[in-house]
């Protein structure tokens, strides 16, 4: 493996003097700049060249993505290793989305930061078995998202409405003087939109809606 030329992006400072002095040590790394802002970081990216680029997601002003943003619509080709203290399932798929090769949490050992660093310079992806387990947990929730909004979407637009009234509280009685049809007729849509949609009942079925944020989607909006 070739010398990889490091810069670290990281607020704390002895934090990113502590990553510089245990990567200085070791022969493949050369630490090029460890800086504390993301313009800080652009100006050193754009002056020298660097391989590799260990980057804290939670800085103060401009969050450390907007860097892997800039990185990947500029193409510069530089990897990226994010740090993080708040790993959730949004700012992993987020900073994956825009090119991170890596993702550890702060508080993981300097031998698996090394062990990081040199499968992503070796062309490798480098994700903590915590990370891993978020990235699985957001693929599950993005599947089962999508797999209620696809059921929705095969209701009639008059059955829309409906399930958003009955969500909203409505009575089978107060839906039929709303939009002026009968009881009768209100309570075969809404066996139709348990049938479409495989809900067991409407309270499954609204809760499904709410966790996934598709009232909206479900009111024909």
């Amino acid at each position: 493996m070739d010398k990889q030329n490091i810069l670290i992006l990281e607020d704390h400072q002895i934090i990113g003097e502590l990553i510089q002095h245990v990567l200085s040590g070791e022969s493949n790394f050369n630490i090029v700049a460890t800086v504390s802002s993301v313009a800080q970081a652009q100006e050193e990216l754009r002056s020298q060249p660097v391989d590799i680029a260990i980057v804290d997601l939670s800085l103060p002003g401009e969050s450390g993505l907007s860097l892997l943003k800039w990185i990947h619509k500029d193409q510069l080709g530089v990897k990226v290793l994010v740090l993080t203290m708040f790993a959730n399932g949004s700012n992993v798929v987020e900073a994956i989305k825009y090119g991170a090769n890596g993702f550890l949490p702060k508080d993981t050992s300097l031998g698996e930061l090394k062990q990081a660093l040199t499968q992503i310079a070796q062309g490798n992806t480098y994700f903590s078995p915590e990370i891993s387990s978020i990235i699985v947990d957001s693929i599950k929730n993005d599947y089962k998202k999508e797999d209620v909004t696809v059921k929705i979407n095969n209701l009639t637009s008059r059955e829309k409405e409906i399930l958003s009234m009955v969500i909203n509280g409505n009575s089978n009685v107060e839906i039929a003087e709303k939009i002026f049809i009968s009881v009768r007729t209100v309570e075969n849509h809404r066996a139709n939109i348990l049938r479409k949609t495989s809900a067991k009942n409407f309270f499954e079925l609204a809760k499904a809606v709410m966790e996934n944020n598709l009232l909206d989607f479900a009111s024909g909006e």
